[in-house]
């Protein structure tokens, strides 16, 4: 397979756009038809492409549909648009998605859960849903979705396979000791991973597994180490009333209406330092020598999520904000997995949905 990209307009919609994109698309697939080299291959070899072999995706369907119909009528090439006048989230298998979405919302909503039971998804019987109670209903709903890629792995006795020990890189979601307690500290070694305060040596072999290469073992696989932190951080969180952290850096925004034209809208509005304490989440800064201070309750930032790439994110408001830390390398997991439970002393709703998924 190959990709072409072709630049159809500057970044602005303008009239005569979509018309452009549709001769051009016409154009290109009647060159392809044309062509002895472009050919599908079927079980006794290959065959020469014809007009249903092709299929174009399109954003603003309605709109652009009638206009690539017809650029593709124009040059001699059959097609059909296959539109819905009717709302597409009232299709059946939309409105099974909507309906598990509510339910994760709102457990107690009869309607959904009924729709979300009956559906082909699950094909539970009226027997089932006068014999089970709304608990265990709600738990076989979730089991079906929950998914552990490690753990599946594990399970299966899949190989990892790659150039860099699967270890490499797992300081980024797992930051403090079991050992000694101590944050930061952890290390990865070629194969192994260590805490240089105490010493402590696990490594992973190819299927996942934790083993031990200097200390008693304590996790066997990472889930359950992060799980371990995260109930470390819950209890700070919890038995300490002046909990905060903070750490020198950045502050960008992003306006959420225009997020298709990252990176250019993102803007640095604060240099300074982030601070965060169990009511609010602060930045304090500077930009082109003004003072430029920021203050976000935590009722409001369901979690600022970490990037791999040295970041950390969330939506407050009607927009959207990076923090980038001064120092590379800086341990930003804990200020997620804090956040999160900072977040849950507020919402009761939100802390009973996050049992089924955190496993407290």
């Amino acid at each position: 397979p190959s990709v072409k990209a072709v630049a159809a307009y500057d970044g602005e919609d303008r009239p005569g756009t979509a018309q452009a994109e549709a001769e051009y698309v016409a154009a290109r697939i009647k060159e392809m038809l044309l062509s002895p080299a472009c050919t599908v291959p079927t079980e006794g070899g290959s065959r020469r492409a014809v007009p249903s072999d092709f299929a174009i995706l399109l954003s603003s369907f309605s709109a652009k549909a009638p206009l690539f119909k017809q650029a593709l009528e124009d040059a001699g090439i059959s097609a059909l648009a296959e539109t819905e006048e009717e709302d597409p989230f009232g299709r059946i298998e939309a409105s099974v998605i909507i309906s598990l979405l509510r339910i994760i919302s709102n457990r107690r909503q009869d309607i959904p859960l009924l729709c979300l039971l009956r559906s082909p998804v699950f094909c539970f019987t009226p027997d089932d849903l006068a014999r089970m109670s709304e608990d265990e209903i709600y738990q076989k709903l979730m089991a079906a979705f929950r998914y552990n890629e490690m753990e599946t792995n594990k399970t299966k006795r899949v190989k990892f396979v790659g150039k860099r020990p699967n270890i490499d890189g797992l300081t980024k979601i797992i930051y403090k000791c079991p050992n000694c307690g101590k944050e930061g500290d952890l290390r990865v070694l070629g194969a192994n991973m260590a805490c240089q305060n105490c010493g402590y040596e696990v490594t992973m072999n190819e299927y996942y597994d934790l083993l031990p290469v200097r200390g008693r073992l304590i996790f066997d696989d990472i889930d359950k180490w992060y799980k371990w932190q995260r109930k470390e951080v819950r209890r700070e969180v919890l038995e300490n009333e002046g909990f905060s952290m903070a750490f020198d850096g950045r502050l960008c925004v992003f306006k959420t209406d225009r997020l298709r034209k990252f990176p250019k809208n993102m803007q640095t509005v604060s240099i300074g330092s982030v601070a965060i304490n169990k009511r609010r989440l602060w930045f304090y800064g500077t930009i082109d020598g003004k003072r430029r201070d920021f203050s976000f309750e935590m009722r409001g930032v369901y979690s600022l999520t970490f990037s791999t790439k040295g970041f950390l994110e969330f939506y407050y408001g009607d927009e959207y904000y990076r923090i980038f830390p001064d120092k590379k390398g800086e341990s930003l997991i804990k200020w997620t997995l804090a956040s999160e439970e900072i977040h849950n002393l507020y919402d009761e709703r939100w802390y009973k949905a996050s049992l089924d998924v955190y496993d407290y």
